[in-house]
């Protein structure tokens, strides 16, 4: 009999510990049975939760109904059918609202790479690099990957009987960044990935205006591993050099190819063998070129200028900062930074280039540079603003491994208010492309 016993309450207390263990696992159980559709939707609030958590403050440019309008949306459209590039696609547009160039979906470049690793042909992609052009959106190529003789600066018409417009307005929803002339850039450096995920095409026929006569042809397009091979030689950053220096002896002028605000220890060193040079060859005109500077560590700009400005300088002077599900601290100070001693510091003309592409802590260089009056800007108003979002937390999504970007502060550079809701205007406003032309040619005027 006590044998019995023993065996039922053994047996009761099994079935209480499964009862205890099922209840306490049921989220995971729940989530094992979760349908497609269900782990996107969690995708969805996933993602807008941490946002929300992170930002200093995501209804600075929605509301708080209109954002929570917007998801359900979103989910409402999801379904069982909804891939990767969908979900991208329908997400996306939201978090481009939230107008934060930090603040960001990564693009499902890994989906895409898996697709075509599975079948290498199962995405051909548009083969042409482009520019989409700020004063009227028009679509320009600028590198041909196919052997048919069409010529660079060719203006597209139109994509599979699409306009260009239409095509361009289309992947304005898809942009981040404050300004549209930045989202542009952006465009013009995404444009096939996103021309595939919108519209899946594998053969493109192009309408395009060349020298006031308009061709038509039709093209297949090439594989995603050749696409991919072909941009990494076209980036605008090289992985390994950030920073280069040349001299021309002859005109006594000193360029300086900035593209990166990354490694301050290596960035020293190439400070203090650049100037050195630049010192020991007497060189009276130095041009600093940020045009293709995307930002990073702004203490590389505090370093640069303790070798180019004649007056004690500050980038920021004020910076709001969000701390996760605590709150914001702000940090004020319009204490200015002292010049130390500096043997090497440059006492001549100095030219700074920028473009719409510039931003982030690239932009707070030129901002710094333009207030402290250390030289003559040309080019183009910078994409990044005077009063921005930046530095960023980077999580990836449980279900659909997309990578987002999240800004968790606010900076002001040095003598702003809310209102300079603008970027670095330049003192001569030329197109990019031709700002080093405008350069020399003003060194030289001035040299007369």
């Amino acid at each position: 009999m006590l044998k019995i016993k023993s065996s039922i309450l053994v047996f009761i207390s099994i079935v209480g510990m499964l009862f205890i263990l099922n209840c306490s696992n049921k989220n995971i159980v729940n989530k094992a049975t979760m349908d497609h559709a269900d782990k996107l939707k969690e995708d969805v609030d996933i993602l807008f939760k941490s946002i929300e958590e992170i930002h200093p403050n995501i209804f600075a440019n929605i509301s708080e109904e209109d954002l929570k309008e917007e998801i359900l949306k979103i989910k409402k459209s999801i379904s069982d059918t909804t891939d990767i590039l969908d979900f991208y696609l329908l997400v996306n547009p939201l978090v481009v609202k939230l107008k934060d160039g930090h603040t960001s979906m990564g693009v499902p470049f890994g989906h895409l790479k898996k697709i075509s690793n599975f079948d290498k042909n199962s995405i051909l992609m548009f083969p042409f690099e482009i520019e989409i052009k700020n004063r009227d959106s028009s679509i320009v190529i600028t590198k041909n990957y196919t052997k048919e003789n069409i010529p660079l600066n060719s203006k597209i018409v139109s994509i599979n009987d699409v306009e260009s417009k239409k095509i361009v307005n289309k992947m304005l929803l898809q942009a981040q960044g404050e300004r549209t002339f930045f989202k542009f850039e952006v465009l013009s450096y995404r444009f096939t990935y996103l021309l595939y995920s919108l519209f899946r095409d594998r053969e493109f026929k192009i309408k395009y205006i060349y020298e006031d006569s308009i061709y038509e042809k039709t093209l297949k397009g090439i594989s995603f591993k050749k696409r991919f091979e072909k941009t990494k030689n076209l980036k605008r950053v090289n992985n390994k050099v950030f920073y280069t220096l040349e001299i021309d002896t002859l005109n006594s002028i000193a360029t300086i190819d900035f593209r990166r605000f990354n490694n301050l220890n290596k960035f020293k060193l190439f400070l203090d063998s650049t100037f050195t040079e630049i010192k020991k060859l007497n060189i009276k005109n130095l041009i600093i070129d940020v045009r293709n500077n995307g930002g990073g560590n702004s203490q590389l700009g505090d370093e640069f200028f303790q070798y180019i400005s004649k007056v004690p300088f500050r980038q920021f002077s004020k910076t709001i900062v969000k701390v996760r599900n605590k709150g914001t601290k702000t940090y004020s100070s319009k204490n200015l930074i002292e010049l130390r001693e500096n043997p090497l510091r440059f006492n001549g003309n100095i030219y700074l280039l920028q473009s719409h592409y510039t931003f982030s802590s690239a932009a707070g260089f030129t901002w710094a540079f333009k207030y402290f009056k250390m030289g003559t800007i040309i080019g183009e108003e910078t994409g990044g603003l005077a009063v921005c979002f930046g530095d960023i937390i980077s999580e990836k999504l449980p279900n659909t491994d997309l990578w987002y970007y999240v800004s968790f502060k606010k900076f002001y550079q040095y003598g702003t208010t809310d209102e300079d809701t603008h970027g670095t205007i330049p003192d001569y406003e030329v197109p990019s492309k031709k700002a080093l032309d405008f350069a020399l040619e003003l060194i030289k005027r001035r040299g007369e």
